[in-house]
């Protein structure tokens, strides 16, 4: 015990026991041993260098840059720090930090050591090749293999330089004499490697890497090279076959555990993801690629704020970490907090990146969830110029276009796209999504079988293709698909709901929950598995404590999203439990302060319980979000007009107005709401709208059907009429016209349209109705 703590207080035998950790391969333990070390003699410089290099060696740059930078502040020569330090600052992916800080311009001097000279101006030359400043490199390398002749690295760049100045039968016929010369240099072999991969030849990239690691095993980087090219190829067996040989070289190596995270991500093994990138996080809390690791594992996992937190980190250490800062945007747009991640695109809209198709794609989706649709389509334009991107940003550019209600050139873009054999999956769900809510539902069926014969090994195309038969109410049809759909993934969810829908329509409604406890009963953790046996549950009449208990559970599972957090309010509210409600909305909005969803959840619950003042400073607050929740404030107002709360529907609605003046979608709907509850400014709402858009059918059905109810008849009539011509095989604007007709005492014009409806309807209710006004005629 007394040597042990004195051995503590003496740095002298905490850096002998680092060296002998390090002799072990364990590298871990050795920077444990150093730091405990620096903080006795934080101003050690040989300390400090020694650290930094052991963090180099287990791929820590960020960490290690900062300790070599300390090193050479506290007296170690710039022949021991520089080479590592240069290393330390590319491999963080900062070539531009790196050029400008050692680079020709500054006129750093030779090293004087040979050495250190040719490994410093060959890490500078692949700085200089990686910002484009070829003739840089070529200088750089001629330098390093001036200071050592036949220093291998400098050999490598220089035919780096040929193949990147297009001179490839040069560059492969270097790599054919270093590999003669040197047959055992895996470095020689990684050329060719990369000279394949220029060519975009993965195939035979892997085979030169595969020569790499048989000439020498122990060169961790081929074996690394290799690793994270079989990971791109999704050849995760084989990754995991080479990552268990360098394991048994570096068990403590934390790049080890990261590529065995990266290859658990590709595998959908969150679990196991998580654990191997918090296990370096531990040891390494400031590792930038495990940083963003770790995020990436929670953006799958759909925990966004968590995702946030690790981004922020990565950032905070290394600011010009683009695809850290992307993340960063997409984990904030998941959240539904578009106005942030504007904020955070800036900076990468800043950088000369113009010509990025995928930024351009993802700044169109950030300006699209801020409202800001000219801005989104311009970038969506930008992208569509590129082959990667165009069917994607095409995509976008027709959903932009129905939704300002030129319905007919959105479908013919989508058309378009979705004909293509390789059109993304957006194309084909965005028209078949169009032709439903146009009741075009023969053309959505054409739709979704050519889905169908596009993707037949997922469960998606089939399971969309059984909703269009539900639609048409062919439930036989509809089942059939469904059930294909489970045949490619037993525990789909989508599949199961719509055959528990189907269940209950059939009067079954046993079968239908039986569906569902069978895939918690295999997955008890399955937040929307919960969520759907609840939905079950209510539609079956089912006890309100057992729901409550089900909702309860969803919301153990991942408190941090609200879809739960909301089901359960909503069943309070539906069972009049006002107060468990609201209970249950404060809970939810101290979780979740800036959720649009729990926020009007929990102005419902203030309703319900009597809180009229704090509901309304609640939907203000609301309305305040603005632009940061402008798209989802116009889906709970759908949401709420669906669900027959039309005041709360007119308060979200004004507040979309107020954003979109020209949003005619939303005017129409306030205008049926407000009618609704007989504001007398509901026709001023729907003549707007119909000022906005005279040719939809919808806007003209609400402006006629508020005019014949105020007593304009003829008017309101006339209006009805141009809706009908529109929308044919729309039954609910026929019936209102038919209704109109009556009042107006044209009794056999409406006769006939009644009879077309009779003959035409297949709802039950309808008929019935339908029957019950031509009885009274």
């Amino acid at each position: 015990m007394f040597f042990t703590s004195c051995a503590e207080k003496d740095p002298d035998v905490l850096v002998v026991s680092a060296r002998d950790y390090l002799a072990q391969g364990n590298p871990n333990a050795a920077m444990i041993q150093l730091r405990n070390a620096l903080q006795l003699v934080p101003e050690n410089g040989a300390l400090r260098l020694m650290l930094g290099s052991v963090l180099l060696e287990v791929h820590d740059p960020a960490a290690a840059s900062r300790e070599l930078r300390k090193a050479s502040q506290y007296g170690e020569t710039q022949d021991s720090v520089l080479p590592l330090l240069a290393r330390a600052i590319f491999e963080q992916g900062d070539s531009k930090q790196l050029v400008s800080e050692f680079g020709p311009q500054r006129g750093v001097a030779a090293l004087s050591s040979p050495q250190s000279e040719a490994a410093f101006k060959a890490v500078l030359g692949q700085a200089q090749l990686q910002m484009a400043h070829t003739a840089d490199a070529a200088l750089s390398f001629r330098a390093a293999e001036l200071a050592v002749p036949g220093y291998i690295p400098a050999q490598v760049g220089l035919a780096r330089v040929l193949a990147i100045e297009g001179d490839r039968p040069a560059a492969t016929r270097a790599a054919a004499r270093l590999i003669a010369a040197h047959p055992e240099s895996p470095e020689a072999h990684m050329l060719v490697a990369d000279l394949h991969a220029l060519d975009a030849n993965d195939g035979a990239s892997i085979v030169a890497l595969e020569h790499a690691v048989s000439a020498d095993g122990g060169h961790l980087p081929a074996r690394y090279a290799l690793i994270a090219t079989l990971i791109g190829e999704q050849r995760f067996d084989a990754a995991i076959t080479h990552l268990e040989q360098a394991r048994k070289q570096a068990k403590h190596d934390l790049r080890i555990d990261y590529f065995d995270a990266v290859i658990a991500l590709g595998k959908d093994d969150l679990q196991r993801a998580r654990e191997s990138s918090q296990r370096i996080l531990k040891y390494s809390p400031e590792h930038v690629p495990s940083l963003v690791l770790a995020a990436a594992v929670e953006l799958r996992a759909r925990q966004p704020a968590a995702a946030e937190t690790h981004l922020r980190a990565a950032l905070a250490l290394a600011p010009q970490h683009a695809g850290a800062r992307r993340m960063l945007v997409r984990a904030y747009l998941i959240s539904n907090l578009p106005a942030k991640a504007l904020e955070a695109l800036q900076p990468l809209l800043i950088a000369d990146n113009a010509s990025d198709p995928t930024l351009a794609m993802l700044a169109g989706e950030a300006f699209l969830a801020n409202g800001d649709v000219r801005e989104a389509a311009n970038y969506y334009t930008a992208a569509a110029e590129s082959a990667a991107t165009k069917p994607v940003a095409q995509t976008r550019l027709g959903q932009i276009a129905m939704a300002a209600g030129d319905t007919q050139a959105g479908l013919k873009q989508l058309e378009q796209v979705a004909a293509a054999d390789d059109a993304p999956i957006q194309a084909d769900l965005a028209l078949i999504a169009g032709y439903l809510r146009g009741d075009q539902l023969d053309r959505a069926l054409q739709a979704a079988q050519r889905f169908v014969k596009k993707q037949p090994n997922r469960p998606l195309p089939f399971q969309l293709l059984g909703s269009v038969y539900a639609a048409k109410n062919d439930s036989l049809s509809a089942r059939a698909q469904f059930l294909k759909a489970l045949e490619v993934s037993s525990t789909y969810l989508p599949a199961v709901a719509g055959l528990a829908s189907l269940d209950i329509s059939a009067g079954e409604p046993a079968e239908a929950q039986r569906r569902f406890d069978a895939i918690v009963a295999k997955e008890p953790n399955n937040e929307q598995a919960l969520l759907g046996l609840a939905d079950v549950m209510i539609k079956t009449g089912a006890q309100a404590s057992v729901i409550t208990e089900t909702l309860q559970r969803a919301n153990r599972v991942n408190p941090q999203l609200s879809d739960a957090r909301v089901a359960l309010i909503m069943h309070h509210l539906r069972v009049e439990q006002a107060s468990l409600a609201l209970a249950a909305a404060q809970e939810a909005a101290a979780a979740l302060p800036n959720d649009p969803r729990i926020l009007y959840a929990l102005a419902q619950s203030q309703e319900a319980d009597g809180q009229t003042q704090q509901a309304i400073q609640t939907f203000n607050r609301l309305a305040t979000l603005e632009p940061q929740s402008k798209l989802l404030t116009a889906r709970l107002a759908e949401e709420a007009l669906r669900a027959g709360n039309m005041r709360s529907a007119m308060a979200l609605y004004r507040s979309v107005v107020k954003q979109e003046p020209e949003n005619y979608v939303a005017l129409n709907n306030l205008a049926w709401a407000a009618g609704e509850v007989g504001d007398p400014k509901a026709v001023e709402y729907a003549q707007r709208a119909v000022k906005i858009a005279p040719e939809d059918a919808a806007t003209l059905d609400t402006l006629g059907s508020l005019l014949v109810a105020r007593g304009d008849i003829e008017h309101g009539v006339g209006y009805l009429r141009k809706a009908r011509e529109l929308a044919p095989k729309r039954s609910d604007i026929r019936l209102n016209y038919a209704k109109a007709l009556i009042k107006a005492g044209r009794k056999s014009v409406a006769r006939s349209e009644l009879e077309y409806l009779r003959s035409a309807a297949e709802d039950p209710a309808g008929k019935a109705e339908i029957a019950t006004i031509l009885k009274g005629l």
